[in-house]
């Protein structure tokens, strides 16, 4: 004869409160600007780039390869 063994009801009591919800974004929230991916600068070079380019082409580039396109442009120094 098989005998099962019940385990014990857990009771909500033992369970531990929930965090209370977040608050609702203020008014006119915006992220920090290092959360963004582009800075403004860096958003000129992808737009002349993309202009170049093409749409369809520009697009067909990995985000990875647009951050290191616009950080190389904007942080290296001309040699006039």
């Amino acid at each position: 004869m098989c005998t099962r063994r019940s385990t014990p009801a857990r009771s909500d009591a033992s369970l531990p409160d929930p965090p209370p919800p977040l608050p609702p974004p203020a008014k006119g929230f915006v992220p920090r600007e290092e959360w963004l991916p582009f800075s403004e600068p860096e958003l000129q070079v992808l737009a002349t780039v993309r202009r170049w380019l093409g749409a369809a082409r520009f697009d067909a580039v990995p985000l990875s390869t647009r951050l290191a396109l616009s950080a190389e442009v904007l942080f290296t120094p001309l040699s006039l």
